[in-house]
């Protein structure tokens, strides 16, 4: 953020005092996924460390950590241009000339936009993972985030990209002149985002589907313009086939297919909300894993740079020499316990005190009946002595 306001507002490169924190950040990040790899590798050798480390949640985290190294790592320190400290930056010159023919315009911010955004955007979503790890956003975001990239929320979004894209191959089958490859303008893109716009989102206009553009009529009097907008006009060769296309995404995908992925997403919301509190100390538990897990790497590695970093000054140096093998995790069960799980430990607790209510009258049962018999047998022997 500092970087792109140094360049959007002074109009130049990051000043000295920013430059070098950037350079570090960009080291973190290809440390991070080293780190990563080594610490699973050295603890729990190749073939299972690998095993463990090669997770969806893993392999998307160092994919952002590689990705934000690489492209910084061309802008900032080898690339054909790199950004130096206090450098002009001016976002209002886009001359980037060619390989011949330097242009004026040097910075990597303005002549590699897509590469910093990029940067900048990944780095965002890392830090709202790093916030599901507080009890507020954990308890409330995770359930939500669970829910939209569950097995069945991503398989039918699977679904619906597959009828996307069979969509898009049939609009772009029609020969619509702004359609054909021309220099300089990306066919490909302008065709999905018409279908995008179409299915997912209900925003289409028939006229710019066909390709035709609406008719300004009008007269010159004097410096005078006076006319008006009228509707294009209806395609001869496409009209048909372009109604036939827009009345099948409407209803298929726009109106049905859309409430069923709602549908979808709203069933598994609320079946994670149920359990939001086990999701979240399972999330929080990936994180406490690999923290644990380079602390062991670091024994492993040196055992004495363990003890300096992980150990309080007032340890006992014989336990500080002691082999570790491992950490013991104590916790209270209740921890992991959500609402419904009370509902059923107190369900059955009702049961278990109605069982024993039971016990407890066929007990006084028998035992009324015993004294009865004991009366009676008591009276029987009076009766006899008597005689």
């Amino acid at each position: 953020a500092a970087n792109s306001a140094s360049m959007i507002y002074f109009k130049q490169g990051p000043p000295e005092w920013l430059f070098w924190p950037t350079i570090l950040f960009i080291a973190r990040a290809a440390m991070n996924t080293v780190v990563m790899l080594v610490s699973h590798w050295v603890e729990l050798g190749c073939i299972d460390g690998s095993y463990a480390v090669l997770t969806k949640w893993n392999i998307f985290m160092m994919l952002v950590e590689v990705t934000n190294a690489y492209n910084l790592g061309n802008m900032f320190l080898w690339g054909e241009h790199t950004i130096k400290a206090n450098m002009t930056c001016d976002p209002w010159d886009h001359d980037k000339g060619t390989r011949e023919h330097p242009g004026t315009q040097l910075c990597p911010l303005v002549l590699h936009p897509v590469k910093f955004a990029l940067a900048v955007g990944l780095k965002w979503i890392h830090f709202i993972f790093e916030l599901m790890n507080t009890k507020g956003l954990g308890h409330s975001v995770l359930p939500a985030f669970k829910a939209v990239t569950g097995t069945d929320a991503l398989a039918f979004m699977v679904f619906l990209m597959i009828i996307v894209f069979g969509t898009v191959q049939t609009y772009w089958a029609l020969p619509i002149r702004e359609h054909l490859p021309k220099d300089g303008r990306s066919v490909f893109a302008l065709v999905f985002m018409k279908v995008f716009r179409l299915e997912l989102l209900g925003d289409f206009d028939i006229s710019e589907l066909e390709g035709e553009d609406p008719v300004l009529k009008g007269n010159w009097s004097g410096d005078h313009l006076s006319g008006h907008i009228e509707e294009a006009k209806e395609s001869e060769l496409f009209h048909d086939a372009v109604m036939i296309i827009v009345l099948f995404a409407s209803v298929v995908v726009t109106v049905l297919s859309m409430n069923v992925a709602i549908g979808v997403v709203s069933t598994a919301y609320s079946n994670n909300k149920a359990n939001s509190n086990q999701l979240y100390c399972h999330f929080q538990s990936g994180y406490a894993f690999k923290l644990l897990l380079r602390r062991a790497a670091v024994h492993t590695i040196s055992p004495r740079l363990y003890h300096c970093i992980f150990r309080d000054d007032g340890a006992n140096q014989d336990d500080a020499q002691q082999e570790e093998d491992g950490y013991f995790i104590g916790f209270d069960e209740r921890w992991f316990m959500d609402s419904n799980d009370l509902d059923e430990e107190f369900e059955l607790l009702q049961e278990t005190i109605s069982q024993n209510r039971q016990k407890l009258d066929n007990i006084a049962s028998k035992l009324a009946s015993g004294e009865t018999t004991d009366k009676a047998a008591k009276s029987r022997a009076k009766n006899k002595k008597r005689r």
